[in-house]
């Protein structure tokens, strides 16, 4: 790698850190295993996990995802291609979190599966649009009429 070509890679990595989320890669071997190749410092934030320790292992994110919802990740599915869902997170401090996944994976020969993307904590959105929904529900109601 070229001194420039270093310095521009320095340089996305920096503006990454400064995104709000995390950029990341993920590789979920056909055992099993799962390892973060790439994590941007967003991961602190969302997850409790420090970049360096998901290189080893997904484990410390993947434990925060509810169970049932953990199995996008780790069981995506024959089709590669894009994929956009939410997932249900533990915080730290035991409260739920909704993050939401943008990213792309791709099976290799060796059955792996291989994702790129974004992830982004939507919490106070899915709250938003559930009050609009009750409201628009409750406007529903108050406006049938009586019988």
């Amino acid at each position: 790698m070229s001194p420039s070509d270093h310095d521009e890679l320095q340089s996305m990595r920096g503006a990454a850190d400064q995104a709000p989320g995390m950029l990341f890669r993920l590789e979920v071997l056909p055992d099993g295993t799962a390892r973060m190749p790439y994590a941007s410092a967003g991961i602190v934030e969302l997850y409790g996990c420090d970049p360096a320790a998901a290189r080893a292992s997904a484990a410390p994110v993947l434990d925060r995802i509810v169970h049932e919802d953990r199995k996008r990740l780790l069981e995506p599915g024959a089709g590669n291609g894009p994929r956009r869902f939410r997932l249900r997170v533990i915080g730290a401090d035991g409260s739920l979190h909704t993050h939401e996944v943008r990213a792309t994976v791709r099976r290799d020969a060796s059955g792996a599966h291989r994702w790129r993307g974004h992830v982004a904590d939507v919490t106070r959105l899915c709250q938003l649009e559930e009050q609009a929904a009750q409201q628009a529900a409750a406007g529903a109601a108050a406006a049938t009429p009586l019988e």
